[in-house]
């Protein structure tokens, strides 16, 4: 099972995260290479409570959406962003990669055990849920960049 608390897994996505260039071409989408990291680095705050996200009322109820949300594929480009996680035109890349690390290192040493902030969408969530639906995030904007 993906997850940011695995530490191989994390890992991996930092190496994927290190190989983006602002070259990078997007597969779907509208964002570019910076603004997606940008993106994640907003998704990772709202996880550690550093950003509050606007509570959205999801599609369908969030006891139907969350499992979906946790265990099957993301469908590219249709899920709608938090607003607090919509990227500025311009951003740098460098500097959002370094706050990445930082990002993704403070969720991971993050005891899974605590008590983790209701997710603006999906309402409340455990730790290992927290962690599943960043790393699934996480990976699914690499794959969009094909890192």
């Amino acid at each position: 099972m993906l997850s940011i608390h695995d530490s191989d897994y994390c890992a991996a996505l930092r190496n994927r995260i290190d190989k983006l260039t602002a070259d990078s071409p997007r597969q779907w989408g509208t964002m570019n290479a910076s603004q997606m990291v940008w993106h994640l680095n907003a998704s990772l705050a709202i996880g550690l409570g550093k950003l509050r996200g606007t509570p959205m009322k999801p599609p369908i109820p969030a006891v139907l959406l969350r499992p979906l949300a946790l265990y099957l594929p993301f469908p590219k480009g249709k899920a709608k962003a938090i607003p607090e996680t919509v990227a500025p035109d311009v951003c740098d890349l460098n500097a959002e990669r370094a706050r990445f690390h930082q990002l993704i290192e403070e969720f991971s040493l993050r005891p899974l055990h605590m008590s983790w902030l209701p997710h603006p969408i999906l309402g409340a969530l455990n730790g290992p849920d927290w962690s599943r639906l960043q790393a699934k995030h996480i990976d699914y904007h690499l794959r969009q960049f094909a890192s």
